[in-house]
């Protein structure tokens, strides 16, 4: 909002009161003049026509099937502490990923234990730790010492860590996590799974679902607008779908290329890239006129 006030009352000021300033300083264009490639653009418009049909459905389907990572520690080098001390427990424990089980504190100690041996028995799943299996249903709360209990028991509620080989914001990681949510569920309706994976596992159900709405709705107001502007359907039409085509261009590249992108990388592409674009082509499209 900020920015279009400027542009309509700020800048016509500053230009109309700088104007004899403008004049005295204004200089020869240093952009090249492109009359020998208008030309040809134009003698070969059926050619350039043909290359946007043939590119657009192919670049499409090849940027809709581009590789994305969503894990932080893809993006950090490996180098630093956290990564190397990721990378050793990898290695030396195969501890890729931690889950964390929280349930009812008053679970009962049979029902936690066929709960413990079905997740056990989830693939990936490399070790567990829970309260009940070093402590042992014969032994009272009462002989534990608060600050140990503590570590795994607050608030009426306890928490279970869960070892797993897979590494997280992976497809066999998420549907490790969505089995044992199943089971987790079955014994505690209350209960929940937490940690890393967890995250990641809510963080590309949002965003895939997010970012294909942004993107739509981007491209309808874009559309919206230059509708207003010309006063017409099929320049609109023309104008995004050619900027669209560019964008497909650009994340089909990665694909052909055979680069995993950051998941916020083609949603950036797509927004900086429509949004800049659409000015230069309102602009041409005015002149064309």
């Amino acid at each position: 909002m900020f920015g279009v006030l400027t542009v309509t009352v700020v800048l016509p000021a500053l230009v109309l009161q700088c104007d004899r300033i403008i004049h005295k300083y204004r200089h020869r264009s240093f952009i090249p003049k492109f009359d020998k490639l208008n030309s040809f653009v134009v003698n070969h418009k059926k050619v350039w026509v043909a290359i946007f049909l043939v590119l657009f459905i192919p670049s499409y389907i090849m940027q809709s099937n581009v590789n994305v990572y969503y894990s932080m520690d893809r993006m950090l080098p490996d180098n630093i502490g956290c990564i190397e001390a990721l990378n050793k427990m990898k290695e030396e424990f195969n501890m890729a990923t931690s889950h964390f089980i929280i349930v009812d504190d008053s679970l009962d100690a049979s029902d936690l234990v066929k709960m413990e041996n079905e997740i056990k028995d989830t693939a990936g799943v490399t070790n567990m730790v829970a309260y009940n299996s070093f402590v042992g249903s014969g032994i009272p709360d009462s002989m534990i010492p608060d600050e140990l209990k503590s570590i795994a028991k607050a608030g009426g509620r306890q928490m279970i860590l869960v070892n797993t080989s897979y590494v997280a914001a992976t497809d066999e990681c998420n549907e490790q996590l969505t089995k044992i949510n199943n089971i987790v569920k079955k014994y505690d309706k209350d209960g929940y799974v937490t940690g890393e994976g967890a995250m990641y596992k809510d963080l590309i159900d949002i965003t895939d679902h997010d970012f294909k709405l942004t993107s739509v709705l981007s491209i309808l107001s874009i559309f919206i607008l230059i509708a207003i502007i010309f006063k017409s359907i099929s320049i609109p039409t023309i104008l995004v779908m050619s900027i669209e085509l560019a964008i497909f261009v650009n994340k089909a590249i990665s694909f052909a290329t055979g680069t995993t992108l950051s998941f916020i990388a083609p949603t950036i592409i797509g927004c900086v890239q429509l949004g800049a674009t659409v000015d230069y082509a309102i602009l041409l499209t005015t002149r064309f006129r």
